[in-house]
This record gives structure tokens, sequence and C-alpha cells, in this order.
């Protein structure tokens, strides 16, 4: 059981897309809040619960009504991904370690210094 081994290491668990999961598996709702209230004292597990739909998170997990309600830490709402953005940090990122992934020594250094 997960729970179980995060009492003894650090764990992250991450569910994607939480409200399709959530509604294909009736009862999991119950089960985390269950599993959460139990091993909240010992547990290193840090649970992040994902969805593209802010609207669905706030059915499935935020409001008052369901069991997971109370239980969370921390929220965190992203922006948009903008491809164009996206595209340009990639290029930037595969730039800067182009000497590296060619095998120059002095590079390397480098980059694992910064």
């Amino acid at each position: 059981m997960v729970f179980r081994l995060s009492e003894k290491e650090r764990l992250i668990l991450v569910i994607d897309e939480y409200p399709y999961v959530a509604r294909a598996a009736k009862g999991l709702a119950s089960t985390l809040q269950l599993l959460i209230d139990k091993f909240r004292d010992t547990s290193k597990m840090m649970l992040i619960l994902c969805s593209s739909s802010m609207s669905s998170m706030e059915e499935h997990v935020l409001a008052y009504k369901v069991p997971l309600y109370g239980r969370q830490t921390a929220q965190i709402s992203a922006a948009p991904l903008i491809l164009r953005r996206a595209v340009h940090s990639l290029r930037a990122f595969t730039q800067s370690i182009k000497p590296w992934l060619t095998g120059s020594r002095a590079a390397r250094r480098t980059i694992s210094c910064r």
C-alpha cells in the first residue's frame, strides 16, 4: 500500500485528470479521504491531484459537499501553455546544454556549477 510505504520514505503521488478518474472509480474520493485522515500524522506523501478543468476540480475536490473538502494544503492554478513560448524555451534550453551533450569537459563543469 502506497500510504504505508509513505510512512518510511518521501513519496509523490500524482493523479492526472483526477475528475475523470473519480467518475470512473466511484469510491475513490471517499477512500482517499479515509487514507488521508488515517495517515495524516505519519505520512511523508505529497498527493497531487491535477485537472485541465478548474470547474471540474471545484466540483470534485474543492466543493463543501465532497469527501476531500478541507484536506488540501495548497492550490496552484497554472496559466495556459502558449506553444510559441514553450518552443522558444525548449530551443534555448537545448542550446544551453548542447556543449555538455557533445562531451566538452569544460562545458560540463560550467553547467554543473551553476
